[in-house]
């Protein structure tokens, strides 16, 4: 992971049984949940994600991550048994639960926002500057940087991201990158 283990809320929280439940806002007020648990290797082994539709954790969601938690485990622990090369035949991809759900470039999108956004207060962060001055120096206002810095707020525009860089004494660097294909079975 990312920032390292363990994450706590409001991004991760535990649901027992070393379940944990992965949070993400979506637009237009969605909530994906992923559910994991950490195996003896200390990998995250995802069970289960979903679109959450009530305040609390659906049971069914819960009860099914636990059957996946258990069947990942059998598999992992017969994978050590064999002495022939281990393959790991874990489930669906996140990719394709995303695709499935219609959200993966949604959710693309609020990722590469949020990391945007991290990286620019985290450079404003280790140049003590503070918003207001950033605003100032942006000839923006401080509630135009706030939207800039929100990492929900995907309709920032790729000039006011490269302003921000600039700003800071960095740059924007984007490629475009061949999508990977699809593993045949």
């Amino acid at each position: 992971m990312e920032f390292g283990w363990p994450i706590g809320m409001p991004v991760c929280r535990p649901l027992g049984d070393g379940i944990y439940e992965v949070r993400t806002s979506l637009g237009q007020n969605r909530i994906a949940r992923v559910l994991f648990y950490i195996d003896r290797r200390g990998r995250m082994v995802l069970l289960h994600g979903f679109i959450k539709k009530t305040q609390k954790t659906p049971r069914e969601d819960l009860d099914l991550a636990k059957k996946q938690q258990g069947q990942a485990s059998e598999r992992i622990a017969m994978n050590g048994k064999k002495t022939r090369k281990k393959v790991d035949h874990s489930g669906s991809t996140f990719d394709s639960f995303l695709e499935q759900e219609g959200i993966r470039e949604e959710v693309e999108a609020v990722a590469i926002k949020r990391v945007l956004a991290w990286q620019l207060e985290q450079a404003m962060k280790n140049q003590q500057k503070t918003k207001q001055a950033m605003a100032k120096q942006l000839h923006t206002s401080r509630s135009q940087l706030d939207r800039l810095l929100d990492p929900r707020n995907v309709s920032v525009t790729l000039d006011t991201i490269t302003r921000a860089a600039r700003a800071l004494g960095k740059r924007v660097i984007i490629r475009v990158a061949d999508v990977k294909a699809a593993k045949r079975a």
